[in-house]
């Protein structure tokens, strides 16, 4: 029974480590300053067309990031979840 809780606790590792990795992000791209902090330079300012997109960028990845907390809760029966993630 401690093996198999260990060995789904493995399994989670990844489901949690691309959430906190896409909600990270997914705030960088809503946010451009934080953005200009992630990527090392603090005086980013973009255009309103690429704030656009960044805003796009940060629906999807925040799409992602909900996608992978329903993964997570069963992370065998919805493995597909973290291999589109990994690839």
């Amino acid at each position: 029974m401690y093996n198999q809780r260990k060995i789904l606790r493995l399994i989670k590792m990844p489901y949690w480590l691309g959430i906190i990795a896409d909600a990270a992000w997914a705030i960088a791209l809503f946010f451009p300053y934080v953005f200009g902090v992630f990527i090392g330079n603090s005086d980013f300012d973009p255009e309103h067309q690429t704030r656009f997109i960044m805003m796009l960028g940060g629906v999807l990845m925040t799409g992602w990031t909900f996608l992978l907390i329903w993964a997570v809760r069963k992370p065998i029966e919805r493995r597909v979840v973290i291999f589109f993630t990994a690839y």
